[in-house]
């Protein structure tokens, strides 16, 4: 398996398909992922959101490029995972766990995989990712809306979803 090769979105639709992608995914980050990477991304991160040391406008952000996402159709409300798009992401390397690191995204899911769609080399600027937003959602009033676009970018860098270059 490659990571989101050709822009896939990968279907969830039982628990065993869940398992394979968990396996796969945790193969697949091993054997490719620069091990500095998550630790680097992170002190960025940190950076930002504790020492204060950069303004959100004057980041460039990119998509995390180990991110896969999946349709998750399983409804079994007893599963931690809910119908909809998830995301898992490298944090396995640093926890060893597999399970907490597999989230439901909802609406911002979409501005996710818009951009992982995109050359996942290319960055982006707040604005630009206000402007990629604002397209998705294009009933929404995102002057309205713009603290909270704002606090979603906040809170997908803090996930590591999206990450300062």
């Amino acid at each position: 398996m490659k990571l989101n090769e050709g822009g896939k979105l990968y279907c969830v639709n039982t628990t065993a398909d869940l398992d394979l992608l968990k396996s796969l995914h945790v193969k697949e980050v091993s054997d490719t992922l620069d091990l500095s990477f998550e630790s680097t991304s992170a002190k960025r991160m940190y950076g930002y959101k504790f020492e204060q040391d950069s303004d959100l406008k004057s980041l460039k952000l990119k998509i995390n490029p180990y991110l896969v996402f999946f349709e998750n159709r399983i409804t079994n409300e007893n599963l931690a995972l809910n119908k909809g798009l998830c995301v898992m992401y490298p944090s396995t390397l640093v926890t060893g766990e597999i399970d907490s690191h597999v989230k439901f995204v909802g609406n911002s899911g979409a501005l996710l995989y818009t951009l992982s769609q995109r050359n996942h080399r290319s960055s982006y600027s707040v604005d630009q990712i206000i402007s990629i937003f604002a397209a998705i959602y294009s009933g929404t009033n995102t002057k309205a809306s713009f603290p909270k676009i704002i606090r979603i970018i906040e809170l997908l860098i803090t996930d590591l979803f999206l990450i300062i270059e």
